[in-house]
């Protein structure tokens, strides 16, 4: 059996993992949410005039922005992505591929949260709120920090963060493309696609920030309180 020592260790690594998911689940969340919004993909081909740079009609591009929707999801390969060339699908696979590790953190990362959420109040029942609290305001601060110094990097050189994160994330190079893939999805579109992403996370960690920060003023007044009378 681990001695108390040991599950002091194991509570403060379990709380440090729930810290840790809040930013996982806001960033799993909404690149999930990117992903699969065909009106976001619309609105991008409508603002850098797509159809009229690459001369597929709206309608095309409507069916194949679907069509590259239904394939990172299902994995089946419609008519609709026939334009692509062979290299440019290699890329789409190995893009299939991320989001598909997207999905299982993000549904890893809810279990967890659900998880300690569920032991944490049948284990301190009513007094878990506070710890909470403090943990989510916590999980708060971390993403938003993360997100200011993302945007940082983002808006002094986007063009070298785009080219570093597929370093990162892509073992070869079928992403440097020159088909109809970058002129569908612009760079552009993937700096307007983060900052949107980015300003959601943002606001997202704020409201965290706001309802945990609520939670541990009041239990500090209330120990003032307490305490002054």
């Amino acid at each position: 059996m681990p001695d108390r020592k040991h599950w002091r260790a194991l509570v403060y690594i379990a709380i440090a993992l729930f810290i840790l998911c809040i930013p996982l689940l806001l960033v799993t969340s909404n690149l999930t949410w990117a992903v699969n919004d065909l009106q976001l993909h619309e609105q991008g081909f409508v603002k850098y005039n797509v159809s009229r740079d690459t001369g597929i009609s709206e309608e095309e591009l409507h069916d194949t922005a679907l069509g590259l929707i239904n394939y990172f999801n299902s994995g089946e390969v419609g008519e609709a992505l026939d334009i692509f060339s062979e290299r440019e699908m290699l890329h789409l696979r190995d893009v299939k591929g991320l989001i598909a590790i997207n999905y299982r953190l993000q549904e890893a990362v809810c279990g967890y949260i659900a998880l300690f959420i569920t032991a944490g109040f049948l284990w301190l029942r009513r007094r878990f709120l506070i710890p909470l609290a403090r943990m989510v305001l916590g999980g708060g601060i971390l993403t938003l920090l993360s997100v200011i110094s993302i945007a940082i990097a983002g808006i002094s050189d986007f063009d070298w963060l785009f080219v570093w994160f597929h370093r990162i994330f892509f073992s070869n190079d079928y992403w440097i493309l020159d088909g109809y893939l970058p002129r569908i999805f612009t760079t552009s579109f993937f700096s307007d696609t983060s900052m949107l992403l980015g300003t959601a996370i943002a606001i997202e960690s704020l409201i965290l920030v706001g309802i945990g920060g609520f939670f541990v003023l009041r239990d500090r007044r209330r120990r003032g309180s307490a305490a002054a009378g």
